[in-house]
C-alpha cells in the first residue's frame, strides 16, 4: 500500500533541496563586479565559469545591482556563455543609460521549472 504521506514528505524534501540550492548559488555571488559592452550585449567576467562553478547556460537569469544594496534590481538573461565570460541581455532602458565598466552587485539565479514540475509529478 501507498502511504498517504508520502507525496507530503516528497514536497516537503523539494522545498528543502531548493533552500540548498539557493544557499549554494549564493556564493558564487559577485559584489562590485564591472560589466563590460560587448557589441549588443553586456559581458561578465566570471572566475570558474570554464569549471561550472557557478553553473550558467543560455536563458538564465542574472540579477544586478549598484553596489551597496538597497536599491533596484536589474534581470540580465544569458545568451552566450564563454571560456570565463557571460555575455547578457538586459531591457532595453538599462542598456541605453549603462557606461562601460560600471560596477554592479551580481546575484546568480537558478531555473525553479524542474523543482516546479517534480511538485506537480507528486500532485
Amino acid at each position: 500500500a501507498f502511504p498517504r504521506a508520502y507525496p507530503q514528505l516528497m514536497h516537503h524534501l523539494l522545498h528543502v533541496e531548493e533552500l540548498k540550492m539557493q544557499v549554494d548559488i549564493q556564493q558564487f555571488d559577485m559584489p562590485s563586479s564591472p560589466l563590460i559592452k560587448n557589441s549588443n550585449y553586456i559581458a561578465l567576467h566570471v572566475p570558474g565559469l570554464a569549471e561550472s562553478r557557478p553553473s550558467v547556460l543560455r536563458g538564465d537569469q542574472v540579477l544586478v545591482s549598484r553596489p551597496g544594496g538597497g536599491g533596484k534590481k536589474w534581470s540580465g538573461y544569458a545568451h552566450r556563455i564563454e571560456q570565463d565570460q557571460v555575455l547578457l541581455k538586459f531591457s532595453m532602458g538599462f542598456h541605453a543609460s549603462f557606461i562601460d565598466r560600471s560596477r554592479f552587485d551580481v546575484e546568480f539565479t537558478f531555473r525553479r521549472t524542474p523543482l516546479r514540475l517534480m511538485h506537480q509529478g507528486l500532485d
